[in-house]
């Protein structure tokens, strides 16, 4: 019913008005065009911000984004989007995480979806963990304000909201990103669990410890999401997903932070750790 989607590549083209425009992938284009499904994609001024760090970067101005992909036949997408985003910045599309919020659609099999959710395709970031708890953050918000806007209730705080996508990182128990769950798997982090997630995030080398000072820096990050998730009234849980990606663990044996995998995939075994949230 929804497809949550990361590292979309468009491509500029000139529509029929002779304006400049984002096109999806020709591999793409049919399912949306024929109506099965339809797409939600950021703005097109963060389109244009994309295409332009891409240009200076890479040499090749077309923009990578999330996107998120819903059934026409089965779900309404509610028509407050646009009123929502445009009260406040953080509350609009990014190219790594695009939100919306929906309805069941009569007849449809899912009718009895009769309260709004929310849907966030997220790409996190791949080396900050601050930057992932913000991310994180920031979904909680704006799920409770598409909830709140559509109630006509600032006071209304319990929205139903489904976070997929690529999480780069395997939430354990000890980092920062696990605050914003109440997974009993989880379970309250130790000395020790935060004192690994945080050298791990932080990509020390295998053996050696974070600073005191890094460690307080870790705690204090931690409480501020667990209290971004108190605000919002949302707790989290994760859904099982199986093996998500194959890959050498941080620090392992032998291994060395940036070492090439390419010539080691086919003895590579898919992890078990990862999870959906």
């Amino acid at each position: 019913d929804v497809l949550c989607i990361q590292e979309l590549q468009l491509s500029r083209s000139v529509g029929s008005d002779n304006e400049e425009q984002f096109e999806l992938p020709s591999w793409l284009k049919p399912i949306v065009e024929d109506d099965v499904y339809d797409i939600c994609l950021p703005p097109l001024s963060e389109l244009e911000v994309m295409s332009n760090r891409n240009q200076r970067v890479l040499g090749i101005d077309d923009p990578v984004t999330s996107a998120l992909m819903y059934r026409t036949d089965r779900l309404k997408r509610c028509n407050d989007n646009e009123s929502i985003s445009s009260k406040r910045k953080e509350s609009e599309d990014t190219s790594t995480c695009v939100t919306a919020c929906f309805y069941g659609k009569d007849q449809s099999g899912l009718e009895n979806v009769n309260w709004p959710f929310v849907v966030s395709s997220i790409h996190l970031d791949a080396t900050s963990e601050v930057k992932r708890v913000g991310q994180i953050g920031r979904c909680l918000r704006r799920a409770r304000a598409f909830i709140q806007h559509l109630a006509n209730d600032d006071d209304l705080c319990f929205p139903s909201s489904l976070i997929a996508g690529d999480m780069n990182t395997e939430i354990n128990r000890g980092s920062c990103v696990s605050a914003y769950f109440a997974d009993e798997s989880i379970g309250a982090p130790k000395d020790v669990d935060m004192a690994t997630e945080c050298a791990s995030s932080l990509r020390l080398f295998p053996g050696t410890s974070p600073s005191e000072s890094q460690i307080e820096e870790w705690i204090q990050l931690y409480n501020e999401a667990t209290s971004v998730a108190y605000e919002q009234c949302v707790t989290l849980a994760r859904l099982e997903t199986g093996p998500t990606r194959a890959a050498y663990d941080h620090g392992a044996a032998g291994k060395e932070p940036g070492d090439d995998l390419s010539d080691s995939f086919p003895s590579l075994q898919s992890l078990p750790a990862g999870k959906g949230v």
